[in-house]
């Protein structure tokens, strides 16, 4: 009886996975449109380099383009601080399947999330640079799929990690890290009431 359930949420983690994959190719799709269509028809439409295109636009375009940057900037900063730690624990999970470990610390710490939601700020200064309804509408498809692709991961790494996944849950939020304040607030408070007690 007990192998025979092991062996349906091993099968059920294995169609997750499947899914989680299918979804995370289907959303780079967007991510990837959005700024190969503002090269393309800045060149192709209007015969112009980006930026020498933007830059005719106005001081309001110029503005929004430098903003979209900036985002897109503290996107990739957020992917990049995110790949480089936690993400070889993810990786070894993907290979040492027997003994999988819950990552929490780092950005996981803040949003279930972090490495979507670097993306999600790389899409949305990408389209701050072009504002235009088809960027728009790849970036709220890039949004939606991301979404689904966030809840695939969700119903899989429950089915891993079980009571310690649903405890993670119910402390750190999906997307928006709303407990930095709090938590960064509790933590200057404890070194506070630390020196103090250690003079």
């Amino acid at each position: 009886m007990k192998t025979d359930l092991e062996s349906k949420i091993r099968g059920d983690i294995s169609s997750l996975e499947k899914k989680e994959f299918k979804l995370n190719l289907a959303r780079h799709l967007p991510l990837i449109y959005i700024p190969a269509s503002i090269i393309l028809k800045s060149i192709a439409i209007h015969g112009k380099n980006p930026i020498d295109y933007v830059v005719e636009q106005g001081p309001d375009n110029i503005a929004l383009a430098i903003g979209g940057l900036a985002v897109t900037g503290v996107g990739a900063f957020m992917k990049s601080m995110v790949d480089e730690n936690e993400m070889r624990t993810i990786c070894d999970n993907i290979k040492e399947r027997e003994n999988p470990k819950l990552v929490k610390s780092g950005a996981y710490n803040f949003c279930r999330h972090p490495c979507y939601l670097a993306q999600t700020l790389m899409g949305i200064g990408f389209t701050m640079m072009g504002p235009a309804i088809d960027t728009a509408l790849a970036l709220a498809s890039y949004m939606g799929v991301t979404e689904l692709t966030a809840r695939a991961e969700e119903r899989k790494n429950e089915l891993q990690f079980g009571e310690e996944y649903k405890r993670y849950t119910k402390t750190v939020p999906r997307w928006l890290p709303t407990n930095l304040v709090s938590k960064t607030y509790n933590s200057i408070k404890q070194r506070i009431a630390s020196r103090k007690d250690n003079p």
